[in-house]
């Protein structure tokens, strides 16, 4: 956004002039849906400011050319119209014109009464969408009115005049227009919070840079304005790198057009209440005076102690090994927002901060009563997650390398869930596909385990290799009996059935919508992790851990199956490692 272009929010009683639509604009298109949406809108939020998107124009000799913003401002005149049409005492006339260069006599249609536009309203398309749009207000009004119907329209004409604003946003005349027109219409982006506070900050100063003999002051206010400048570059570009960004939020970067949205909307504390340009609001409130004033001295000191400040803090957490870990947990459990966090740091010494954030973790995975060995994933599957996602965050912090550090950005952008670290039985597959592809792959590991002196185990193998073609049908009953002599028979050593779906049985895998491998044997995944491992992919610390069988107690362990032996030393590590957040009565021996 130039220096030298002009914004502020509006009243939409205070639009005056005349308005032209270009013709590279497509017609006014807005149905009943968007019409009445706006009308509920405004009724629902009663006395309080509400803010439309930006209308965005650039003036042209005697009349403003509309960039964007076209339906919400034809609308809005065919509200005020309506208003006046029904009682010409207490509501004025709409205090500007529009005409749609592709439509020359569309001024005067949009003056004409009801009856003249239903008249003419076949003579072209927009005309029929402008007619349907000023049926579909008087819908509205005879729907939401309970008694008197010029009291709705008294409401709703007093609230456009001095509660409901646009963004004005007036481009500089020298600005390329269908250029603007296509960046903000490029799938339909609008002008984020973002912009539209940088140009509050990098237009404070009013300064020509291009003239010279500037005063000392000048000069001083110039520089400000260029550090200014460079630093919001610099967070930007902090902020783009995916390590910092997971850290601090689940939310893909796609939901944001500028990064340093994130700053602001932890600043404003906003969040998504369906209106997008709250946080522009926060800080247009904040810097309204300062404008005012051409005191760009003070919009610095609102950027360095509050925007400068808040990124420097967020910094320093991300550089910090305990709070990385711990406040990256967090979020990433879902347990506690970064505001929620920003809140709880304010004004402590880092000492305390960390204090809490114990707290939190503990409260995080509190048990309630139960011993790790009674959850169970049918009933407390997603505490389970949270647990198991602490373990691998703690194990990774306690690394006494303090090399690595764990990557919640890759922990979040590749799908790591909870699942069994050997599925007994599995019932969920249904499908013949489905069970070729888990033939297919218990078949890999039987020729690796399988002794060629067994003969039973090569019988085996010679009955499961024909379901594994396309072309041989295979019946459920058919797999459901390979299924348990395959698990029974090779995969299933010392196993408690009963603790299938115990803690000590699961860890945080993807296995990419993969109902097959979901549903596979602890060898099977086994010999993916490893696969993926050796690629080079990411692999949780504990889940790489598991199957590798590092947890594992006994001299004798087998490295193809999941024994009970495994189970409890697997419980036993996430006992030792968890044992400060997880209250000693619930924590029972193994």
């Amino acid at each position: 956004m130039d220096s030298k272009t002009k914004f502020d929010f509006e009243f939409v009683g205070n639009i005056k002039g005349s308005f032209l639509i270009p013709s590279y604009q497509r017609g006014y298109r807005w149905g009943k849906d968007e019409v009445q949406q706006l009308l509920t809108d405004i009724l629902q939020n009663g006395e309080h400011d509400y803010l439309l998107q930006p209308v965005v124009v650039r003036h042209d000799g005697g009349l403003y050319r509309v960039i964007d913003g076209q339906q919400r401002l034809t609308t809005i005149y065919l509200i005020y119209k309506y208003c006046f049409d029904n009682d010409s005492v207490r509501c004025l006339e709409p205090l500007f014109t529009i005409q749609y260069e592709t439509r020359p006599q569309s001024k005067e249609f949009l003056a004409f009464s009801y009856q003249e536009m239903t008249n003419k309203k076949d003579l072209n398309i927009d005309f029929w969408f402008i007619h349907n749009a000023y049926y579909c207000i008087d819908q509205w009004f005879t729907e939401h009115t309970q008694d008197f119907k010029l009291n709705l329209i008294h409401t709703i004409y007093r609230r456009l005049n001095r509660r409901v604003k646009v963004i004005w946003y007036e481009a500089d005349e020298s600005e390329d227009e269908k250029k603007l027109f296509a960046r903000l219409n490029i799938g339909k982006i609008p002008l984020t919070n973002a912009e539209l506070i940088k140009a509050m900050f990098l237009s404070g100063s009013n300064i020509d840079a291009e003239k010279t003999n500037l005063s000392n002051r000048q000069l001083q206010l110039l520089h400000q304005q260029n550090e200014l400048a460079i630093q919001w570059d610099m967070i930007e570009q902090e902020l783009s790198r995916e390590s910092f960004w997971y850290f601090l939020t689940n939310a893909a970067p796609e939901r944001y057009q500028t990064r340093i949205d994130l700053i602001f909307d932890l600043i404003a504390g906003t969040t998504s209440d369906g209106q997008p340009y709250r946080t522009f609001q926060y800080f247009d409130s904040r810097m309204r005076d300062n404008r005012k004033q051409n005191d760009f001295g003070g919009l610095k000191q609102i950027w360095e102690q509050e925007v400068l400040h808040t990124y420097l803090s967020l910094k320093d957490w991300y550089e910090d090994r305990e709070l990385y870990h711990k406040i990256g947990y967090l979020i990433s459990s879902q347990f506690k927002t970064l505001a929620e966090i920003y809140q709880l740091s304010k004004e402590k010494p880092k000492s305390i901060f960390k204090h809490q954030l114990d707290l939190l973790i503990k409260e995080s995975i509190a048990l309630n009563g139960k011993s790790l060995e009674e959850l169970s994933y049918d009933e407390d599957a997603e505490l389970i997650r949270k647990i198991l996602l602490l373990f691998n965050v703690e194990s990774v912090r306690g690394d006494e390398g303090e090399i690595i550090w764990f990557p919640f950005d890759r922990f979040k952008r590749e799908n790591w869930s909870l699942e069994h670290i050997h599925a007994q039985h599995p019932e969920t597959m249904n499908h013949q596909d489905l069970w070729r592809d888990w033939l297919r792959l218990q078949l890999k590991s039987l020729e690796v385990i399988v002794d060629p002196a067994d003969r039973s185990g090569q019988e085996l193998m010679m009955r499961v290799r024909p379901y594994c073609d396309e072309e041989h049908p295979i019946s459920g009953a058919e797999f459901r009996s390979l299924q348990k002599d395959i698990v029974d028979g090779y995969f299933a050593k010392d196993s408690n059935a009963d603790s299938v779906h115990s803690i000590s049985n699961l860890a945080l895998l993807d296995c990419n919508n993969n109902a097959a491998l979901s549903n596979s044997t602890f060898d099977v995944k086994r010999r993916e992790i490893i696969e993926r491992d050796q690629r080079g992919a990411f692999i949780p610390h504990c889940t790489k851990m598991v199957f590798l069988k590092y947890y594992s107690k006994s001299s004798d362990t087998q490295i193809h199956f999941w024994s009970e032996d495994d189970r409890r030393s697997y419980l036993s590590r996430i006992k030792d490692v968890l044992e400060p957040y997880i209250d000693k009565e619930e924590n029972t021996d193994v």
